[in-house]
């Protein structure tokens, strides 16, 4: 039996669409710098939660469901098969991101693996290509063209061919992978469960940069270069500032986070568990970053 891992269905939609006539607008913002739209079961979008998301070169966003793989194209959620697709090995995603080549990888929490779907066919990884049969949480294609897995049973790199696992030779504990993120320099993070290591640009190991951070679910990295991460304890703590973001009086801790993205704002965007959809934005030199709340209505649309 697989473990499943809490999400939330509008706010991780709200992270991704952006296209719709409900606006959302932060307390200080005038006028409203984004328009959002929750999208709900009643507008069409399958049950299950979401537990995550990637847009293809064609424009489609693509959800990994407890249920299932679905498509949207802005106005309808279409699942995976639906139209005659070959079927997928798993059901429970929790991992999604696309390639260069024009790929959609896909990582399962109930088989374990990923599946690649390119050009309408889907090809399963697993043990005998090298890749984990434990569940994958994380999926990251670099700027040198590696993809990154990130499983309970460690990481996983993917050179085109074979995956192999990262381990003891590359100054990688054995320990379950959460998360993994490149940063603007190239450096590859990689959130265990006993701390966040990075392996930077050119360099073959890792090294230990927080003990004290573990179990990391999300990176992201603002435009100061302070790398951001979160867990399910907090909604969002620096790995290399002590600095702490100044918090809006509506904004509740402790909250747990769940997902963060960087925006092409520079703005990073927070999915809390039960605390609906927040905004940090960087600091100065002399002012700290702050967090805000981001107020929409999930019957618009």
């Amino acid at each position: 039996m697989f473990e499943t891992r809490p999400a939330i269905r509008g706010v991780l939609a709200v992270l991704a669409i952006a296209a719709a006539p409900c606006v959302a607008r932060a307390a200080d913002a005038t006028p409203p710098s984004y328009v959002l739209t929750a999208w709900t079961a009643d507008k069409g979008l399958p049950a299950g939660d979401i537990w995550a998301m990637a847009q293809d070169a064609d424009g489609y966003l693509w959800l990994g469901t407890q249920a299932g793989l679905v498509r949207f194209d802005g106005s309808q959620f279409v699942p995976w098969g639906a139209h005659g697709e070959p079927p997928l090995t798993g059901r429970a995603i929790q991992a999604l991101t696309t390639t260069r080549d024009g790929s959609l990888w896909v990582g399962f929490a109930d088989v374990g693996g990923a599946t690649r779907i390119r050009d309408g066919r889907a090809t399963h990884f697993s043990e005998h290509e090298g890749l984990s049969t434990r569940d994958v949480a994380a999926l990251v294609e670099d700027r040198n063209g590696t993809l990154w897995a990130g499983s309970r049973a460690g990481l996983f790199g993917f050179d085109g061919n074979q995956w192999r696992r990262i381990g003891h030779d590359s100054a990688l504990p054995d320990s379950e992978v959460y998360s993994v993120y490149e940063d603007r320099d190239g450096s590859i993070w990689a959130g265990t469960a006993v701390g966040v290591f990075r392996k930077s640009a050119g360099a073959h190991a890792f090294q230990l940069v927080s003990a004290e951070r573990k179990s990391i679910q999300s990176i992201a990295q603002d435009p100061t270069g302070t790398l951001w991460v979160n867990d399910t304890e907090r909604i969002v703590i620096a790995v290399d500032t002590p600095r702490r973001p100044e918090l809006a009086a509506d904004v509740r801790l402790p909250t747990p986070g769940w997902r963060l993205l960087r925006s092409t704002r520079g703005h990073v965007w927070i999915a809390a568990l039960g605390g609906g959809l927040l905004r940090l934005t960087p600091g100065e030199r002399t002012r700290p970053p702050t967090i805000e709340r981001i107020s929409y209505s999930q019957n618009c649309g």
